[in-house]
């Protein structure tokens, strides 16, 4: 009889190496990250200096970034910051779930899909800022409009990310469950989830982002609220430091929501193989 060997109570730690090439990975990416910001902060200064473009129309780097914390400084900077997401989130809100249910609908059945698809596929390929006019007509230069407009531009990402998600459902596990005769819900929750889950979240991601610009492009169009209307006022009276300082705000927002939401991804989504993968690779 083979004696049994017992556990080591110990436990266990990352070896060094593992840990320094981790390291050294995110150092290097957070380098390059730092690199292209310096030589785009060069070529802006490059391009002032050369006198290639005229100060009206793109200033100085210096005299924009020290005006940059005034602008933060005052309450009607962050005023137009809430409108902005007032409108984002409220597009959001009916985009998600609205999105997920009728994929989920159209994913499960091939039949579905083949009589959707040319719509889909459709509408997804016009330009939101077609749809402008129309819906400063219909809804005025509302909020509720920006919010639609939102819905529009996200509705269709959500959707055909949450279709390949119901399509990448495991077949055996599909039958599996189907011979165990578990209800809906059951089905739901222990299959249906974890398959279109790492599907939905990139969708809402990158949804999200272009929801944002979106946002902030109908305000500026149509004289809504928010970080795009201050651009326009900025640009009517030739103020070209703070409409670059607004500028600067609208992409560190879009930047912003870009970084939590994949870190939120990350943190719900880590058992997911997919991001287990990306951990150890």
């Amino acid at each position: 009889m083979k004696p049994t060997t017992k556990a080591d109570p110990r436990p266990r730690t990352l070896d060094a190496s593992v840990v320094r090439s981790f390291v050294a990975r995110r150092t290097v990416v957070w380098v390059a990250r730092v690199f292209v910001l310096v030589v785009g902060f060069c070529m802006w200064q490059l391009v002032c200096v050369s006198g290639g473009v005229s100060p009206d129309v793109l200033p100085r780097p210096r005299p924009t970034l020290e005006h940059l914390p005034t602008l933060l400084g005052k309450s009607e900077t962050w005023q137009a910051v809430w409108q902005t997401l007032d409108g984002w989130a409220l597009g959001m809100a009916v985009s998600l779930p609205l999105a997920v249910g009728v994929g989920v609908a159209i994913g499960s059945s091939s039949w579905s899909y083949r009589a959707t698809s040319v719509l889909i596929h459709f509408f997804r390929a016009v330009p939101i800022i077609a749809l402008l006019p129309l819906a400063v007509l219909t809804l005025g230069a509302t909020v509720h409009m920006k919010a639609f407009l939102v819905l529009l531009a996200t509705f269709w990402v959500i959707l055909l990310q949450t279709i390949h998600g119901v399509w990448d459902v495991d077949p055996v596990m599909e039958s599996m469950t189907r011979s165990f005769r578990l209800g809906w819900l059951a089905r739901a929750r222990w299959l249906l989830v974890p398959s279109i889950g790492a599907h939905v979240a990139t969708g809402f991601r990158l949804a999200a982002v272009l929801g944002i610009l979106v946002s902030m492009g109908t305000e500026l169009l149509a004289s809504v609220p928010g970080i795009g209307f201050k651009i326009l006022q900025a640009q009517t009276v030739a103020d070209t430091v703070t409409e670059v300082d607004y500028i600067i705000i609208a992409v560190a927002l879009a930047l912003t929501m870009s970084v939590l939401l994949t870190l939120v991804e990350r943190r719900i989504l880590h058992w997911h193989p997919a991001y287990r993968e990306r951990a150890s690779a």
